[in-house]
């Protein structure tokens, strides 16, 4: 069994801002500013609470939910969430078309932690909100 990822990805660009390694279609309109600040919100969250970041996330930026599926090996989802991580891969996988995920982040920042479920998603939900929306936006 392989992975389909880096033969679906192996064309596409990177760019490396802060400790997220972006990975984007040739295509896509990059947006640095918004990146800047993913790459901030990382650093600050993980100094707030002491932890290192030892490798870069990869952070694969599809434009769509289809797009960001089929690069995740699912030939179908149903779930539509348009953001997924894989924390102990150092994965984010976006299908917003944007550079910005906090949620999926929080995950990857406290992965090497043995969080309940329950406190990791609410870690997540606090500090980088759902989708689109901030937490204050959610409640």
């Amino acid at each position: 069994m392989f992975s389909v990822l880096p033969y679906l990805t192996n064309d596409w660009q990177r760019r490396q801002i802060g400790n997220i390694q972006y990975i984007y279609p040739l295509n896509f309109d990059f947006d640095k500013d918004k990146a800047q600040d993913s790459a901030q919100f990382v650093k600050e969250l993980s100094n707030k609470f002491n932890i290192t970041i030892t490798e870069p996330i990869n952070y694969y930026l599809a434009p769509s939910f289809m797009e960001m599926a089929k690069i995740s090996g699912l030939d179908y989802a149903w779930d539509g969430n348009d953001g997924r991580g894989y924390p102990k891969n150092n994965q984010v996988f976006v299908g917003t078309g944007s550079e910005e995920y906090p949620h999926e982040l929080v995950h990857t920042i406290f992965k090497d932690y043995e969080l309940d479920p329950f406190i990791d998603e609410g870690l997540a939900t606090y500090y980088g909100g759902m989708g689109q929306k901030s937490f204050e936006q959610l409640i």
